[in-house]
């Protein structure tokens, strides 16, 4: 196997900032990483992940069609818990629904499923992958780590650190552990990874309001080899050499769901880096990979995007540092 993602497979249900309303469309983080990396390889792609009973068997043959080897999804014989309801601003900020009965801050959506505090600890618990379900087959790939709790990603960054000690592996941070009291774990996480990809809120979240270069170094002191973090609809900084890149987004002109960018933009991150073993470039191919995706809902649009307008995009992508313009 070439690149694996690890992560979940999600319904999602959405209202995006000019109040178009999608029901039931298939996401999830690792379904978004496998369609970042899937834009830039062809070869063999595996997905890790877990389904329940109403899963339509659509989305998993939409994946097999694009190349994607579904054997790491592992059944089970439930309902699918995994799923979102979330609502963006004009701003572009997303609000995750959830229906708590005891608050009066709960609300229900028509359409969308009510989602208690409980029922998401016991989703991830059930439908997040465990080590167990990684298909021997895949142990030898290029990783992409999706966001997930910390003993989870953990747990996978063992097996496959220690499967193929050379392997490439990213990491997209999980925002249940960058938090302050969480801060002495972080190393022997960051330490297994090849890549550290936070987003900017995760980051500020942790170390608090502090320049990101600063943050950055604070993160390689903990243990991380890389570190890229994502900046939302402005893009990513690089950090190299201790000073930072800014990658800017491509501007695409239609933008009606920022739902997975991130994670796609780990997948095209993660080809990019295995590629080229440049930091900026990886950055580069990532921030098209996620340009596809905020264009339609959900992942299928983004599977049948040819490699030539991808290529056309990456050369309009534009990174400089603070001395100027690339």
């Amino acid at each position: 196997m070439d690149y694996v993602a690890v992560g979940c497979l999600s319904i999602d249900n959405i209202i995006n900032t000019m109040g178009i309303k999608k029901l039931n469309v298939f996401g999830g983080n690792a379904a978004f990483g496998t369609a970042g990396i899937s834009l830039w390889h062809d070869g063999e792609v595996g997905v890790v992940s877990r389904k329940g009973t109403d899963i339509p068997k659509e989305w998993i043959r939409m994946l097999e069609e694009r190349g994607i080897d579904t054997e790491g999804i592992k059944d089970v014989p439930m309902r699918h818990m995994m799923f979102a309801g979330m609502i963006y601003d004009e701003n572009g900020e997303r609000r995750e629904v959830t229906f708590n009965e005891s608050e009066q801050s709960g609300e229900l959506i028509a359409g969308f499923p009510v989602m208690t505090p409980e029922m998401v600890t016991m989703a991830h618990e059930i439908f997040a992958p465990a080590v167990s379900d990684i298909p021997e087959s895949y142990s030898d790939a290029a990783v992409f780590l999706a966001a997930r709790h910390y003993d989870r990603q953990l747990g996978y960054a063992k097996y496959f650190r220690e499967k193929n000690p050379g392997g490439l592996i990213v990491l997209d941070t999980g925002s249940d552990y960058m938090r302050p009291e969480c801060i002495d774990k972080l190393p022997e996480l960051f330490r297994l990874v090849d890549v550290v990809i936070p987003s900017e809120v995760e980051v500020k979240g942790i170390f608090g309001d502090i320049p990101m270069a600063e943050a950055a170094e604070k993160m390689i002191q903990l243990g991380a080899r890389n570190v890229v973090i994502k900046i939302g609809k402005r893009g990513c900084l690089v950090y190299v050499n201790k000073e930072i890149i800014f990658v800017n987004a491509f501007h695409s002109d239609t933008v009606k769901d920022p739902t997975g960018a991130g994670d796609s933009f780990c997948g095209g991150f993660l080809v990019g880096y295995n590629k080229t073993h440049d930091l900026v470039t990886a950055a580069k191919y990532g921030t098209v990979s996620s340009s596809f995706i905020i264009e339609d809902f959900g992942i299928e649009p983004a599977l049948h995007i040819s490699r030539e307008l991808a290529e056309e995009r990456l050369k309009d992508v534009v990174c400089y540092t603070m001395e100027g313009k690339e």
